[in-house]
């Protein structure tokens, strides 16, 4: 099980290009992706909340 908790998960995205789902966490400041494969998830921290 992976954990993909966000404080406030909004916008997702799929890429088909990469099979990946993308995400942001707006108060967590960061962008996120799931590999629907491995379950990982990977983070990117970014400066300021989007929105």
């Amino acid at each position: 099980m992976t954990d993909t908790t966000s404080l406030l998960g909004e916008y997702p995205v799929w890429c088909e290009r990469t099979e990946r789902l993308f995400w942001t966490d707006i108060p967590g400041c960061e962008l996120r992706a799931l590999d629907t494969e491995s379950g990982e998830v990977q983070r990117w921290s970014i400066p300021e909340p989007l929105g």
